[in-house]
């Protein structure tokens, strides 16, 4: 009966990958290119119902939901051991590979910027491909790599990336010789390697198999790291070896080396920087700490500005970082900006300020405290990085929740409950986002919620049971 349930979670897990696939790959067999297709219809078919498609993807997604939380749950009958676990994820991200981005369409600005660099030797945070290929009158019939750049919704906007991207689009610009389906297959095949790589650090720094298993099945990674081929597999590689040299090794150096290079590819991550510091510090006085926190910060703003020197012809360089928040999408604020432009503006602000002040007082409490636990420090970024993704991020995308893989493994039960609920509900909720933001942000909330009152009532539940257990025992013991 055992084997059977074994059996059974396996295969329809690997049925819901299938099912999700499956019109990419007919696709591809019709056309033989991952280019030229309508981006936001699951089938692929201009003439097929919109409708219908979004309630296939779904089906699709909610399967996909539910048979990943089941492998979670059966993961000691699933899995016997943690090469088990990494041939499995090797083997459903390879899968992944001949999927077409339909669900985002960065992959092409990514390559459009790499080419910009690499072939027409154009510095990408100071032109965009829409003014390059306008004023030079470039020809496409040689470089689909350029024209798929020219046609995305990011062409007219210089790099809103770190340079440490913007150096590994030049490197597979190079290797893809001005061909669009060589460079998502050269993107497509690094981030399959690094997504059983991170699956690696997550069981090393956790040392529980059942979390390797949580990262390295996530529909969300698979669907948006290898499908859709974000650079947030690269960023959170990049974070996880900076938390293992940290927490497994104890060397500050090549952690903040490690944390640098992934802030040189999203900023976001600038703000594990104090746990991660203090953290090292944490047998250290107050006044030491405080001393080594201001030379560490020092180095590591050295070690970060360093690879702009690449690029900088100025300091306008660093307003990349500024760009994504100008847009409106998906998030929050969405609604309030199709109402009222001004007040929109103005909450954005306030509320960054407000998280600064908090995120400030956080750090500061932590500086000051008598003994720093690691749980605790990672308990409390966690939800500095929630706060930040869900309140601050006006452009806000569905990926982003995959931000918090970085270090969910040293959560407490509670908050890894919370994470998981997260990512349940942006995968269910996955389809609305392409019929009206506005309705996409109220279902996520609602589900969300959901999700959360669930998991407290079955908390309750247990809690009552096993005072009812407690008292019957006592009863028997003394009566």
């Amino acid at each position: 009966m055992e084997k059977k349930r074994i059996l059974n979670g396996k295969i329809f897990y690997v049925i819901s990958i299938i099912l999700f696939v499956l019109p990419s790959y007919m696709y591809l067999l019709r056309r033989y290119t991952f280019t030229y297709f309508d981006k936001e219809t699951y089938f692929l078919q201009n003439d097929m119902n919109f409708y219908i498609q979004q309630l296939a993807f779904m089906l699709v997604v909610v399967l996909l939901a539910f048979t990943y939380m089941n492998l979670i749950k059966h993961h000691k009958e699933n899995f016997k051991n943690l090469k088990s676990i990494l041939i499995f994820v090797f083997f459903i991200s390879l899968v992944f590979v001949f999927v077409t981005p339909f669900l985002s369409s960065d992959i092409y600005y990514y390559l459009g910027t790499g080419r910009l660099d690499e072939k027409y030797n154009q510095n990408p945070y100071y032109t965009s491909i829409k003014t390059f290929v306008n004023e030079n009158k470039i020809d496409f019939s040689e470089d689909s790599m350029l024209e798929e750049g020219y046609n995305n919704c990011w062409s007219s906007t210089t790099v809103v990336y770190g340079p440490i991207w913007s150096i590994v689009c030049k490197l597979i610009s190079k290797i893809s010789f001005g061909n669009a389906d060589i460079g998502i297959m050269a993107f497509k095949v690094m981030n399959i390697f690094l997504n059983v790589i991170n699956c690696y650090l997550v069981y090393k720094i956790s040392r529980r198999k059942k979390y390797a298993v949580i990262y390295g099945l996530n529909p969300l990674i698979l669907i948006e790291g290898i499908g859709n081929m974000h650079n947030d597999l690269f960023m959170i590689f990049l974070v996880l070896l900076s938390i293992y040299m940290i927490v497994r090794k104890n060397n500050i150096t090549l952690s903040l080396i490690f944390l640098s290079l992934a802030v040189n590819v999203k900023f976001v991550m600038i703000l594990l920087l104090p746990f991660i510091v203090l953290y090292y510090l944490r047998k250290e006085s107050v006044s030491r700490r405080i001393k080594k926190c201001i030379l560490y910060g020092i180095a590591f703003l050295i070690i970060t500005i360093l690879p702009f020197l690449i690029y900088m012809k100025d300091l306008s360089i660093f307003t990349c970082m500024l760009v994504q928040r100008s847009r409106f999408s998906h998030g929050i604020y969405t609604i309030m900006y199709i109402f009222n432009c001004d007040l929109t503006n103005i909450l954005k602000n306030v509320a960054l300020g407000i998280f600064a002040i908090v995120y400030f007082i956080v750090c500061l409490k932590i500086l000051l405290s008598k003994k720093i636990v690691l749980k605790n420090l990672m308990n409390r970024c966690f939800y500095i990085i929630i706060s930040f993704t869900f309140l601050l991020l006006t452009n806000f995308q569905i990926w982003y929740v995959i931000w918090l893989s970085s270090f969910f493994a040293l959560l407490s039960a509670k908050n890894i409950r919370i994470y998981l609920n997260i990512q349940k509900t942006f995968l269910i909720t996955y389809p609305f986002s392409f019929f009206n933001a506005n309705i996409y942000v109220g279902i996520t909330l609602y589900i969300f919620t959901l999700f959360v009152i669930k998991d407290t009532y079955v908390r309750m539940l247990k809690k009552s049971k096993n005072k009812k257990g407690k008292l019957n025992f006592f009863f028997k013991k003394h009566l």
